[in-house]
């Protein structure tokens, strides 16, 4: 109404549409997950893909309807609070690598088309050097050729694998994908990237390792200690 006053104050065309809202007793509940599901490590990336393409909007502040509320609640009231978390987190991890890296292009068919491409054009070279002559060739050049090839091949192969085993291949798994192989394996590599919560301070190396190779982005914030800043800066003011 804000915007709406101030346009009009400007003397610009406006306009309001009313868009009627269902009744509650048409309103039903898109569900991806059921309850009982919420130990699925894949059905809980499901539901917070389904959660994050609704509530996307908020970043350039849309409004949403009572249904979308209507929705979140009554899914979030019936699941535990570590469920919840969870969800939420890796529903937090789809709008980060929206905003701030090229996963929306990179999981495109268009990227898959080119990573494809880069990894098979790489690996051709490395084969086709392999093959030529390299008589004439001083052995510094060479290493460093191969050096390079390897390095470019390596770095693909590291692409190709986070694209793979990735939040979004596992949201644009269908449901009956989940039979085979494929998701098992994909089961099994997200089962690493649960977050610990251990009851108590005493981790073990392996669950450090664990945390650094496997963890989400959200396990990690950096953020300026004001509270240790001040009374510092105040000791060093008297003194």
């Amino acid at each position: 109404m804000e915007e709406y006053s101030s346009k009009k104050e400007a003397k610009l065309p406006t306009h309001i549409e009313l868009t009627a809202e269902r009744s509650k007793d048409f309103r039903t509940v898109t569900y991806v997950a059921e309850e009982g599901d919420m130990e699925n490590d894949l059905a809980m990336v499901r539901q917070a893909y389904h959660f994050y393409k609704i509530f996307r909007g908020l970043i350039v502040d849309l409004i949403f309807s009572f249904h979308e509320r209507f929705e979140s609640r009554a899914f979030f009231h019936d699941i535990k609070a570590e469920a919840a978390f969870r969800l939420i987190a890796i529903e937090l991890n789809f709008v980060y690598e929206a905003l701030f890296t090229k996963a929306v292009l990179v999981h495109s068919r268009r990227g898959c088309i080119f990573r494809a491409i880069s990894f098979t054009a790489v690996s051709i070279a490395l084969g086709f050097f392999y093959k030529l002559e390299k008589h004439d060739y001083h052995k510094f050049d060479v290493g460093i050729t191969y050096t390079l090839l390897f390095g470019a091949l390596g770095l693909d192969s590291i692409a190709l694998f986070m694209l793979i085993f990735s939040d979004w291949t596992v949201a644009a798994l269908k449901k009956s994908w989940q039979k085979y192989f494929v998701a098992t394996m994909l089961q099994k590599y997200l089962s690493f990237k649960r977050p610990n919560w251990p009851t108590n301070t005493n981790t073990s190396c392996l669950i450090w390792i664990k945390q650094i190779l496997f963890r989400r982005w959200y396990e990690s914030v950096s953020a300026f200690n004001l509270i240790d800043y001040f009374p510092q800066g105040t000791r060093k003011t008297v003194s």
